[in-house]
């Protein structure tokens, strides 16, 4: 039997939606790859960039003992690091839930039609994502 040649898409309304509202691992990590290649093209993030610093307080402790002096910087009392690296820039953006990525999830297909649905990545969970892995030594 031949595939047909064209398929329609119909996106299924927000408040009928099957599908947990959670982003899932693959969705996680293809959002995080795409949004790397997309930062080191073109460097406009959509973060504050006062939300680049992290708390060194909040840095696990084995990543903590690889920080140089020379990267820590003091601010009212604290030190923070500087997040500089494109992985945990799109990793801030999914925590701060401002990706600019919208998932299409695929339901069920009939015939000729596709049943998907369209959501925001920003209007799902995640579980946090930890920064600074280039400390991982």
């Amino acid at each position: 039997m031949e595939q047909p040649k064209y398929k329609q898409i119909i996106v299924i309304p927000e408040d009928e939606r099957i599908t947990l509202n959670k982003l899932s691992i693959y969705e996680q990590s293809n959002i995080t790859t795409k949004r790397i290649t997309m930062i080191k093209n073109n460097p406009k993030i959509f973060v504050e960039p006062d939300l680049l610093l992290v708390n060194i307080n909040d840095i696990e402790q084995h990543k903590r003992a690889n920080i140089q002096a020379e990267e820590v910087l003091s601010y009212a009392g604290e030190s923070f690091v500087k997040l500089s690296s494109t992985r945990d820039i799109a990793k801030l953006e999914i925590n701060q839930k401002k990706s600019p990525f919208s998932i299409m999830r695929i339901i069920s297909e009939h015939e000729e039609k596709i049943y998907v649905e369209i959501i925001s990545a920003n209007d799902l969970s995640a579980k946090l994502m930890p920064y600074l892995n280039n400390y991982d030594y």
